[in-house]
């Protein structure tokens, strides 16, 4: 026996009919919708300032401590030089050597990954040296040093 031609199309457009209201129905219409978080940016700028308690200061050791410390940049007249870095548990620490005419301010910044901006970076003073003037001694006493991050 023979199907008419009919029947055969009938079926097959009420099964593509089927399938194209199934489509429909599971997506694509206006339902409620998700807005998805801003991303933070890929790299944040920290400032690292210096307060010192002495003039013509020359060189100055410091370790900095925190999340993603992607790189440091001395600011203008300041030259910067990295003696060691290691990472640990997401923690990085680099010690810095920073040699020029030291006062208190911004001696330079610090490169993080922009969702760590936020975090809790650590700065210790490990040596501070005199200037020229100086005899380029190392300072006794750095208790009065500090060094702070932030944006």
């Amino acid at each position: 026996m023979r199907i008419p031609n009919t029947i055969r199309l009938g079926t097959s457009l009420v099964a593509m009919v089927a399938s194209l209201a199934t489509v429909t129905g599971c997506g694509g219409g206006e339902g409620a919708s998700v807005t998805p978080s801003p991303t933070p940016a890929a790299e944040a700028t920290l400032t690292i300032t210096l307060m010192t308690p002495n003039a013509g200061d020359g060189a100055i050791l410091f370790t900095v401590a925190g999340p993603s410390i992607l790189g440091l940049t001395a600011r203008s007249g300041l030259e910067m030089t990295e003696s060691s870095s290691s990472t640990e548990n997401g923690q990085t620490t680099r010690t810095i050597l920073v040699r020029g005419d030291l006062t208190s301010g911004p001696i330079g910044s610090l490169t993080v990954r922009g969702a760590d901006a936020g975090g809790a970076y650590t700065t210790e003073v490990r040596q501070v040296a005199a200037g020229a003037s100086g005899g380029y001694a190392l300072r006794a006493d750095l208790s009065a040093y500090r060094l702070t991050t932030r944006q």
